[in-house]
């Protein structure tokens, strides 16, 4: 029971939301001028699901395709490799139950948290580290970084179709809170290896895309249905090798 709770409900992901929250509720409270649009914002939907569907057919195709490629070369040399990429046991992944759940989950988990909380939160924390280190000199090392070599790079791997928020007219920091919340996104993914860690950067920026333009809702919909295609991907190789019966 406990370890279904902790499934459904990870502890971690659970602490980092509600510590996000509190700091958008009491960031707002005190300077709501920081924030550039209403935190709900982000909740209001645009379209509908074939919409929304049709809108995400870049990162689906490519989880088929990437999933599908590597997972071949992965258990026909070392099946442990795959449940190191994929963070699931294998025996597991054969149940199409069990891995809908899961991507699921993270489909809200993780769309709430990193394209929603801690986008908000980042814009108040990150402002609060450019004053500690330095800022109240006078000397903004945070915010140069971001300027000149975090947000370009992160505008040249999403070609440019985040740039609004990237290069915000409110100030820097908007721009900032989204490499941020992208790179902790990117981050919690880092067992996935070298490709799945780049991989998931690049996907968490498709997903900001997906929130700007659709709205959470969306988001979660497209996040979901690729977690979903990636680990049904897997199912061929699984077969093919005798992993599972």
């Amino acid at each position: 029971m406990l370890k279904t709770l902790n499934i459904l409900f990870p502890p971690p992901m659970i602490v980092l939301g509600l510590l996000a929250l509190i700091i958008v509720w009491i960031g707002n409270a005190l300077a709501p001028e920081v924030l550039p649009f209403d935190v709900t914002s982000l909740l209001i939907t645009k379209g509908n699901l074939f919409t929304w569907i049709g809108a995400a057919w870049p990162i689906l195709l490519w989880g088929l395709i990437f999933q599908f490629s590597i997972s071949f070369v992965a258990i026909k040399h070392n099946p442990d490799t795959l449940t190191k990429m994929t963070g699931r046991n294998l025996s597991s992944i054969q149940y199409f139950g069990i891995t809908s759940i899961i991507s699921l989950r993270a489909g809200v988990y993780e769309e709430i948290i990193y394209r929603w909380l801690l986008f908000f939160s980042g814009m108040f924390v990150i402002q609060a580290l450019d004053f500690v280190f330095l800022g109240f000199l006078g000397l903004h090392i945070v915010e140069w970084f971001q300027v000149t070599i975090f947000i370009p790079v992160t505008s040249w791997v999403s070609f440019g179709y985040l740039d609004k928020m990237l290069y915000h007219e409110v100030g820097w920091y908007v721009g900032a809170a989204l490499v941020v919340a992208n790179t902790s996104f990117r981050d919690q993914h880092k067992h996935l290896g070298v490709l799945g860690w780049l991989n998931s950067w690049c996907l968490g920026l498709f997903l900001f895309w997906m929130v700007f333009t659709y709205g959470l809702l969306a988001a979660i919909v497209a996040h979901a249905l690729y977690d979903i295609i990636v680990f049904s991907s897997l199912w061929p190789a699984l077969k093919k090798y005798k992993v599972v019966t």
